[in-house]
């Protein structure tokens, strides 16, 4: 999961350059950029108090779910200036963004909670990576090869988060028969 949300969020902002800007015009750039980070705001604490009632893991599903179909909306899409589908795209991504900061934190306390410090800046780094490495092929590639790659991570890294949800709760049970 690290893997896909190193890439998201240095690349909303090449997103939202690429459909508001030749659709809208500049000038709703800043109006589009405030309502995403407002929603990403809220549902980041919104999703925080969820996992706490209903556990991390249907709420990365869901992340998931709405990341992919958003990629696959914007892949299919035609470019128009329909204002309410360019404030509500981005929206959307500020849902998705917010579950997978959120969440992926979560994930990260429970599996490295004897060693957080190293385990949260191991976290930040691959972010900054991410945002390093967008930013370096930002001008070389199109948008739909962006939003591909976006979605080969995305799924990648949910099939490894899978992967660490199965290893994780084997070991708890084997824990769990050794204390018994």
């Amino acid at each position: 999961p690290e893997v896909y949300t190193l890439h998201h969020s240095r690349d909303f902002s090449f997103k939202l350059q690429y459909y508001v800007s030749d659709c809208l015009g500049v000038k709703y750039v800043g109006y589009i950029m405030a309502a995403f980070s407002i929603v990403d705001s809220l549902v980041a604490y919104i999703s925080g108090q969820l996992g706490k009632k209903i556990g991390h893991v249907p709420i990365i599903c869901f992340g998931a779910v709405l990341s992919g179909f958003l990629f696959l909306y914007l892949l299919m899409w035609k470019r128009e200036a329909d204002e309410l589908v360019l404030f509500m795209v981005p929206c959307l991504f500020g849902v998705a963004d917010a579950i997978w900061i959120t969440q992926m934190n979560t994930v990260y306390g429970i599996l490295f909670f004897t060693d957080q410090e190293a385990a949260f800046s191991n976290f930040r780094l691959w972010i900054s990576a991410g945002f390093t490495i967008t930013f370096a092929y930002s001008n070389a590639v199109t948008m739909p090869t962006k939003l591909t790659v976006l979605g080969a991570l995305l799924i990648g890294g949910v099939l490894l988060y899978v992967v660490v949800e199965i290893l994780s709760r084997k070991k708890s049970k084997a824990e769990m028969k050794t204390i018994q």
